[in-house]
Order: structure tokens, then C-alpha cells, then sequence
């Protein structure tokens, strides 16, 4: 558990998985950052290329929050647009909930996680947590969004102001 905290503190960058490990993979999931009501947020863009090129190397299928399933070109196999539970909010482990119930029912376990870089760490853990084995994509080349309507995705700064305590309530309710 010590190991657990410290690394909801200071891990931030997740190392991409290696070719090798990428060709196990049997779907890629990919998690959004940030939103813009009428358009695209540029995070999300880039998450959705990062997916495509995946998909068309590796030849396996996407599933997608819905913020970067509608800037995919590739069709995904699922898309993730709302939490089980009416008016609750859609955060990364009910997506990752809801991605781990698709791969139980397909038969897959080993998954390629696209999400932005400070977000990766945790949507790997939870990942994992929920019995998966996640390989970090590389997604370096995502921004954040000056322009999104959730203040925590504009900057990095506002981001870990967000993350490190949001980390912290996740490892206590066994989320990690």
C-alpha cells in the first residue's frame, strides 16, 4: 500500500509498451481528456489518431469513450457513452468497468491503453485492477485542452492539482 500512495504522487509518465508486447494485445481502449460542447477537443483528436494508427498496425478492434470515438476514422467496436447508473458522472473506472465487461464477453485480456500521458498511470491501474493486462500506448504527442469545459484538462498544472487527490480517494476505495 505504501508503494500504492507514493506512486499516485509521483508517477506520471508511463513508459510505451515495446512492439513485441504491442502484437499480444487483443483491443485497444481508449480514454478521453477533457470536452468541448461543440467541438472536438484537440486531446481527444490526437488520442483518436494514436488509436487508428494501433488499430491499423496491429490489425485489432477499438473501444473508445465517446469523446474520442467521434474522431476516429476507424469505426470502434464499442463506444462508451454513458455511466450504468442514471445522472452518475462517466470517470475512467466506470469506462474501464464497462471496456473489462466487452473483453470478458469477447474473450480478451491483454489490452493496449490510449489515453494522455498523465492520465495513463491510472487508467492502466484500473485496468489492471479490473482484470485486464494493459500496455501503454505511446502518447506523448497529446495535448491538453486550454478550451475544455473541465477545468482539471487545461493545463498540467490544474491537472495534477486534480489527480494527485483524486489518485489518493481511488487507492482508498480500492480502485487501483
Amino acid at each position: 500500500m505504501n508503494s500504492l500512495l507514493y506512486n499516485c504522487v509521483t508517477s506520471w509518465n508511463v513508459p510505451p509498451a515495446i512492439k513485441s508486447e504491442l502484437e499480444t494485445a487483443d483491443a485497444i481502449l481508449a480514454f478521453s481528456l477533457g470536452y468541448r460542447e461543440f467541438s472536438a477537443s484537440p486531446s481527444n483528436i490526437e488520442l483518436a489518431r494514436v488509436a487508428d494508427r494501433l488499430c491499423d498496425q496491429y490489425h485489432i478492434p477499438i473501444m473508445a469513450q465517446h469523446e474520442v470515438a467521434d474522431c476516429l476514422v476507424t469505426k470502434p467496436m464499442v463506444t462508451i457513452r454513458r455511466h450504468r447508473v442514471a445522472r452518475q458522472y462517466l470517470d475512467t473506472f466506470e469506462v474501464g468497468a464497462q471496456y473489462n465487461d466487452h473483453c470478458i464477453r469477447l474473450g480478451f485480456k491483454t489490452v493496449i491503453v490510449v489515453a494522455h500521458p498523465h492520465h495513463q498511470w491510472r487508467a492502466m491501474c484500473m485496468t489492471s485492477r479490473l482484470g485486464l493486462t494493459p500496455l501503454a500506448a505511446d502518447c506523448q504527442s497529446v495535448p491538453y485542452d486550454p478550451k475544455s469545459i473541465q477545468w482539471w484538462t487545461r493545463n498540467s498544472l490544474l491537472f495534477g492539482a486534480r489527480e494527485v487527490p483524486h489518485r489518493l480517494l481511488c487507492a482508498w476505495e480500492g480502485k487501483l
